[in-house]
C-alpha cells in the first residue's frame, strides 16, 4: 500500500513519529486540524 511505503519512507528518512490516520487528509481536516502546504518548485527546461 502506498502509505506503507510512504512511512517506512520517512522513518528511512530519521522521523520516529510515524503514524497512520485511515481517515486520510479530509478526516484530519473533518476534525479542525491544521493543515500547511509547502512551496512547490516547478523545473525549468532552459
Amino acid at each position: 500500500m502506498a502509505y506503507q511505503t510512504a512511512a517506512r519512507a520517512a522513518k528511512d528518512l530519521g522521523y520516529t513519529n510515524v503514524k497512520h490516520l485511515s481517515a486520510g487528509i479530509s478526516g484530519w481536516r473533518q476534525a479542525g486540524e491544521k493543515t500547511e502546504s509547502g512551496d512547490v518548485k516547478k523545473e525549468s527546461n532552459s
